[in-house]
């Protein structure tokens, strides 16, 4: 047994067992951060904790801050620091805090009311599949999600060419997710999975394709090329992207 009525009876009983803190009428300060430090949750069971004590409890845990009453910043802060999930139980977070947690998990965004462009975009960038918890996303913050993993294209509604042509870049498989994708799209798509560098006559190719008059696979369609003119016009970006690819990988056999 354990008398709970002086310092040292308390600190030996809850290091036995934190629980027993819900015991002691006015626990010592060391008594409570042990108890907060081997469960935060603890915290409930303390009238009034520090500082000090609700930093603690936060650390080891900091979904316990929904049993604190009007948490201060700090407090806010240490929650969200570890996992992001607690801003969950903070009634109207500052920007900051916002920020913290969905830098810590893109996904707490969907805990999030009406959050502002500037937490949309940390929100995507740390998780592109965020994008699904916010309400018609701008398209800065599509093709944020979409650069940061291009299957994320699947929580957008009719995506734009540009955030098309982005997704499929990042990730070949993202074509899956788009309804009819243009010859445009299925070609960046081809080049993201395949080299691109100019071989021995200066033709340039595209895996094993190169741009005669040839026939290749596209999305289970064939597609006839016979100018190489055709392409770079279709393509705006093509000609530029190729000559950026083919000088990465000149730079690599050096």
């Amino acid at each position: 047994m354990f008398d709970l009525t002086t310092k040292k009876g308390q600190i030996a009983a809850v290091t036995k067992c934190s629980e027993i803190i819900e015991l002691i009428d006015k626990p010592c300060l060391k008594a409570q951060l042990i108890a907060v430090k081997d469960c935060g949750a603890t915290i409930r069971h303390i009238k009034d904790p520090c500082l000090i004590v609700q930093l603690a409890a936060m650390r080891q845990n900091g979904d316990s801050i929904q049993y604190i009453k009007k948490p201060c910043l700090e407090v806010q802060l240490a929650a969200v620091k570890e996992y992001g999930w607690p801003i969950k139980h903070i009634k109207n977070p500052c920007l900051e805090v916002q920020l913290v947690a969905v830098r810590r998990d893109g996904r707490v965004i969907r805990d999030i009311h009406n959050p502002c462009l500037e937490v949309q975009l940390a929100a995507v960038q740390e998780f592109g599949y965020a994008i699904e918890y916010i309400k018609k996303p701008c398209l800065e913050v599509q093709l944020a999600a979409v650069k940061r993993n291009g299957m994320a294209v699947m929580y957008i509604d009719n995506p734009c060419r540009k955030v098309k042509l982005a997704a499929v870049r990042e990730c070949e498989e993202a074509i899956k997710y788009i309804d009819d994708p243009c010859l445009e799209v299925q070609l960046a798509r081809l080049i993201s999975a395949h080299p691109v560098f100019l071989n021995q006559d200066g033709l340039i190719k595209v895996g094993d394709l190169d741009f005669k008059p040839l026939q290749f696979w596209l999305s289970n369609e064939i597609y006839k090329v016979t100018e190489l003119e055709y392409h770079l016009d279709l393509l705006p970006d093509f000609q530029k992207y190729l000559k950026k690819k083919h000088e990465k990988r000149m730079a690599k056999r050096r």
